[in-house]
């Protein structure tokens, strides 16, 4: 799906926009730049994962938006010292990831963690745009979003149980 499409289905109020909102608060920059990195994320994500089909101008969309849009954007400009080594970390946290999954139940377990390293984004733009209390109400209301027991599929043929797990 094209990065315009995307940005109009994001304009329902589903959950992650109202994260999106709620973390950039008043700063639109902000808003704009969470909801150019979700798409570029998620596109890739299902790149990768061959979950979703990902068209040739879906590519397009995410170089344009990680080589023009997302830097001429005032807020990354703003907070680039802060944004860019979160940014690293979490990716290279996603690539790790992806390495685990594929290993023991440790390891994949592991792999769910460090996969949703991504989504602190929000909680960062937030401590950024509004400060520590915010920050967290904003990690709080995530949590409902992000923690699911739909991980645990990853697992099915390990020694892993619902209330213990073992490698």
């Amino acid at each position: 799906m094209r990065f315009s499409e995307w940005e109009k289905e994001a304009n329902r109020p589903d959950g992650w926009r109202c994260l999106g909102e709620q973390a950039a608060g008043k700063d639109k920059n902000a808003f704009k730049y969470l909801l150019q990195m979700a798409y570029c994320i998620r596109t890739i994500d299902d790149f990768y994962d061959q979950d979703e089909p990902i068209s040739n101008e879906d590519v397009i969309d995410v170089f344009k938006l990680l080589s023009s849009v997302v830097p001429s954007n005032l807020f990354y400009q703003d907070n680039i010292k802060t944004l860019q080594p979160f940014l690293s970390t979490s990716w290279e946290a996603w690539e790790r990831s992806n390495h685990l999954c594929k290993l023991t139940a440790t390891e994949r377990v592991y792999a769910h963690v460090y996969r949703e390293q991504v989504v602190g984004l929000y909680e960062l733009v937030a401590l950024i745009t509004q400060g520590y209390e915010k920050m967290v109400e904003v990690k709080r209301d995530m949590e409902k979003f992000v923690f699911s027991d739909s991980w645990m599929k990853s697992l099915e043929g390990t020694n892993v149980h619902v209330n213990k797990i073992q490698s």
